[in-house]
């Protein structure tokens, strides 16, 4: 499931991508009145010219368009792909070029045309075409209009050729659309406390600025560079927010007045002169220097980004300056500014710094929550950020198979004897040196990047030649052919680029490193946390055994390993995670093992402002305790409103707290909530949302939409309040499951006029994702599938409605010995009392001997839960009552998703059905996961409670039943495949 997403990356920067065809287009560049970075931000109701260039070899012949695109987010999620998807003022789309036979001349058909989405936010003119041999040049003019646009945007170019059937989407830039004259400030609470406050001896009180008038002025060297330029501004910016003073900008040859108090910013002779301990330090590239000496203050830091650190970390530490959310800046109001400042350093412990929440994707964010995210570039000019080109699964980028695989067969995987092109086969000589050289062009095209990806394709399929089996035999598994791979690709790239770095994603069946092989430091680790987090979101990574041992054993090989970390509900991304205390302990636990860089998956969730900063700050510090930053965030976000929304969260905390105290074994059946979320996933019904916590919850945001006093705020608590009504509406109406199908909800079959209850719910939700941009809820799907269908089903009758699902618990019962046939356990009351039982709210523990509670509905079998390297049989039970719309239809149709791989069903005692390798003819390949369904009519009875008992004998794959199962009625006869439509 989580495979989706990881996929999405390895294509973000398809149009420099080396192996296209030879003739095809690609995108070199854009520039932004002639910078490459526009490092300040551009004026609205100007006019700005933007460069873009093209490289398109041989003649200009074939058909070709080429786009300009700015959206929020450096992703596909936020680019062309869905582009049309986004809200209007998240993303534009300037076509500026197009060509064909009949243009060849280089002039453009539709240059300067704006598209989609722009709704009149701009204005173009188009200005010139240049053309040489083999390039493309496109200039014109952009005027921003003022008052809609506003904040940090990233620039992509994107060029397209039929003929090629070729397509690419490459990101540039970011910048940065008017100033933050219209971003929101505002006083903290009284209840307010600061969470970020450093420890250390505070010097004696430094009174900064009094009644309106500054005592101290900035400054910055003779001939600063740009960063140091960009560190005075900001502070002296957010010290006049404070005292409402003017805080002069000087180069200290401007300095006159030798009383005169400074701040000092930067490599300044007046901290060379001063008696500053760690002034000739070797502050590492984040690191950042702040000193109080002779009551002047030293600001100064490594060579990265350690100076703006050290800004941002003196105004929001030291002074109480806050920047939740991309429009949001919070100040204390002084105008008597007296200061006692922490002399320190600070250098963070990780590198690799990402929340990865889509709408934080923002350099100027970025730079204050101090992330270091290759989704959020902050300019070079301000000290930058990490700079990937590739991320994540890029064999099909780097060798297309449309282009390589029919004369090249043996680049690819073999597989059961046959080459396909699931994967590369790792041994091939010609793969590892098209490689090299395909790595090395990255590199050279791209000066900025410093980190690049090789990594298989998503998925498995990988090769058994006797070269890479050797190698994986040897190894202990298919990490020996793959590093033997990366290894040798590294050998021939850091030569030429000694200072730059290979990221190889450690994941799958990759996970661990090679037994005997030695990975070059060269490469750095992507590990994903898939073996714990997928499975045990809501238990420590420590209280699994699979994980930890993979992350100790990497540590143990002194590997540079940066964690791909999975911390959401990719489902359901408003359903709330109870999560905190696990990310916080995980995260300091990872460090402790060596790991120095973290990105959380974590795209959208519930608070998902709260979380980015939250988390930006934990990952900067890890220490930070998680509690007391997330009341800082509530109080200092949701002001008035603040004290149920903290009462909400600490429901939720309190949940967490109460089952991770009780008895539990990651791996073994549990009753524990806490590990009902395979597949990282926990449905809207899922177990924390008892009538009891959504009546909490309901109170909580109705008295905070009580005490809200501002539409500002009465917006956040808006916004915090879409949780609970994708809760209220996912539990009544239904909800879209990972696997794609539509799950009724507890109210759907009430009669349409009892449903027009939820129709205010439901314009209430469709309203708040309208006003806060929302337009994916996750794997389940867009804003306006979900809502279109819940609006379905309030005007449904019930007896329109084609199906009901089965619940997810099943009893289940091993069967080694294969007793259970002989036995007749399909007619034994005992297993179906358990499902009644269980039904009831009863615990697995109190159901009898042998028997435990599985689920069905997560896409994993019996072997992930608490079965491990079972084959044999194994028996499902369950009681069922036929609804009253669904018991009169002709057809009553048994439908599972998927079953490995044979099975007899027993309804009433009887058997009903039959799928083996003796009635079907068929093999363990060809009915391993296959769907089982079948008329099950004559054996249901209406009206009375029917027995069901499913046999599954399994030898191969997932073991059992592991995809949704579900009773549709019809008059129609129906194919496994009108079923599978009807799901839906």
């Amino acid at each position: 499931m989580r495979t989706a997403y990881l996929c999405l990356l390895t294509c973000v920067a398809a149009g420099t991508a080396p192996g296209l065809p030879a003739q095809a287009p690609r995108s070199l560049g854009v520039t932004i009145n002639g910078e490459t970075e526009a490092a300040e931000p551009l004026a609205v109701d100007q006019w700005h010219t933007i460069t873009a260039r093209y490289q398109y070899p041989g003649k200009i012949d074939r058909l070709t368009n080429t786009f300009l695109v700015i959206a929020r987010g450096q992703n596909l999620l936020s680019g062309w792909d869905i582009g049309y998807n986004l809200p209007a003022n998240e993303l534009m789309i300037i076509k500026h070029g197009f060509w064909n036979a009949t243009e060849a001349t280089g002039h453009p058909g539709e240059a300067g045309k704006i598209i989609e989405n722009d709704q009149g936010y701009l204005d173009c003119e188009h200005t010139t075409v240049v053309r040489t041999a083999d390039e493309i040049t496109v200039s014109y003019r952009l005027k921003f209009k003022p008052g809609v646009l506003r904040g940090a945007y990233n620039v992509f170019l994107y060029v397209e050729d039929r003929d090629l059937n070729h397509h690419a989407f490459t990101p540039f830039t970011t910048i940065t659309i008017g100033d933050e004259a219209l971003v929101h400030r505002s006083d903290m609470p009284k209840e307010w406390r600061n969470a970020l406050r450093p420890k250390g001896n505070p010097s004696p009180a430094l009174l900064l600025a009094d009644a309106g008038r500054a005592r101290y002025v900035v400054v910055i060297p003779r001939e600063p560079k740009p960063i140091e330029t960009k560190a005075a501004a900001d502070l002296s910016r957010h010290l006049e927010w404070i005292s409402g003073a003017d805080f002069a900008i000087l180069r200290e040859d401007q300095l006159r007045a030798k009383d005169t108090p400074y701040i000092s910013i930067g490599r300044t002779d007046l901290l060379a002169r001063a008696k500053a301990r760690w002034k000739s330090a070797d502050l590492a590239p984040e690191e950042y220097a702040l000193e109080v000496v002779g009551g002047n203050v030293y600001l100064y830091g490594g060579p990265g980004r350690g100076l703006m650190h050290g800004v941002y970390s003196l105004l929001e530490e030291d002074l109480g300056c806050r920047w939740y959310s991309t429009n949001s800046v919070d100040t204390p109001r002084r105008r008597r500014l007296r200061a006692r400042l922490v002399s320190r350093r600070y250098a963070p412990v990780l590198e690799l710094r990402d929340p990865y929440i889509l709408s934080m994707h923002d350099p100027n964010w970025s730079l204050r929550n101090k992330t270091n995210s290759p989704q959020a570039r902050v300019p070079l000019a301000w000290g930058g950020s990490l700079r990937y080109y590739h991320l994540g699964h890029t064999y099909n980028t780097y060798f297309p198979p449309q282009q390589y695989f029919a004369e090249h067969p043996e680049y690819y995987a073999l597989v059961n004897g046959k080459r396909q092109p699931s994967q590369l086969c790792h041994t091939n000589e010609e793969v590892i040196r098209l490689s090299i050289e395909k790595t090395l062009e990255i590199f050279r095209n791209n000066p900025e990047v410093t980190i690049t990806a090789i990594g298989p394709n998503d998925g498995r399929g990988f090769c058994d030649c006797p070269n890479c089996k050797k190698l994986d035999d040897e190894n202990g598994g298919r990490s020996g052919s793959f590093f033997y791979f990366v290894n040798r690709i590294a050998e021939g790239v850091k030569q030429e680029f000694p200072n730059n770095h290979l990221i190889s994603l450690a994941y799958l069946d990759y996970a661990k490193p090679p037994t005997k092989l030695k990975v070059d430091p060269y490469i750095i680790i992507q590990l994903c946390t898939d073996s714990h987090a997928w499975k045990y979101q809501f238990c420590n990574v420590w209280e699994s055994q699979e994980y930890q041992e993979i992350v100790k054993t990497w540590h143990a090989r002194n590997a540079k390993v940066y964690l791909w970390d999975y911390t959401t509900d990719y489902v359901h991304y408003l359903v709330p995670m109870a999560n905190w205390a696990v990310v916080a302990g995980n995260t300091r636990f990872n460090i402790r093992h060596g790991v120095r860089g973290i990105m959380y998956e974590s795209e959208a969730n519930d608070c998902d402002e709260m979380r980015a900063w939250v988390w930006a700050k934990q990952l900067w510090n890890p220490e930070l305790d998680t509690k007391a930053l997330m009341k800082d965030f509530v109080f200092g976000y949701y002001k008035e409103a603040a004290a149920p929304i903290w009462d909400y969260q600490m429901a939720m905390w309190a949940y967490w707290e109460k089952w991770h105290k009780q008895p539990h074994k990651c791996g073994e059946p549990s009753d524990n909530p806490l590990l009902n979320n395979l597949h990282c996933s926990y449905a809207p019904d899922g177990p924390m949302f008892t009538p009891e916590f959504m009546a909490h919850m309901r109170r909580c945001f109705e008295t905070a939409e009580r005490l809200a006093q501002s539409e500002v705020i009465r917006a956040r608590v808006g916004r915090a309040k879409l949780p609970l009504l994708y809760l209220e509406l996912g539990q009544h109406l239904g909800y879209y499951s990972e696997f794609g199908d539509f799950i009724y909800g507890k109210s759907i079959r009430q009669p349409r006029a009892e449903k027009q209850a939820f129709l205010p719910l439901l314009q209430e939700f469709t309203d708040l994702c309208k006003q806060n941009e929302l337009s994916t809820l996750g794997i389940s799907g867009s804003v306006e599938k979900i809502t279109n269908k819940w609006r379905s089903c309030i005007e449904s009758e019930s007896a329109s409605l084609p199906k009901m699902h089965f619940p997810a618990e099943w009893i289940f019962a091993a069967d080694p010995d294969d007793r259970g046939a002989a036995e007749r356990w399909y007619a034994d009351r005992r297993y179906y009392d358990a499902a009644t039982k269980r039904a009831k709210g009863a615990p697995a523990a109190s159901l009898g001997k042998g028997l435990t509670v599985l689920h069905i509905n997560r896409g994993v079998g019996w072997e992930q839960q608490g079965f491990p390297g079972f084959d044999g049989y194994g028996w499902y039970f369950q009681t069922l009552r036929i609804p009253d719309d669904l018991a009169g239809k002709k057809h009553l149709y048994l439908h599972f998703l998927a079953v490995n791989e044979q099975a007899w069903v027993y309804i009433n005692g009887e058997l009903a059905h039959e799928r083996s390798y003796a009635s079907t003819g068929k093999g363990v390949g060809e009915l391993a996961g296959a769907p089982l369904s079948f008329d099950a009519k004559q054996w249901l009875k209406p009206g009375v409670e029917n027995t069901l008992a499913i046999r599954v004998m399994h030898s191969s794959g997932l073991g059992g039943i592991w995809l949704p199962a579900m009773l549709f009625g019809t008059d129609a006869e129906c194919s496994v495949q009108e079923l599978d439509q009807l799901r839906y």
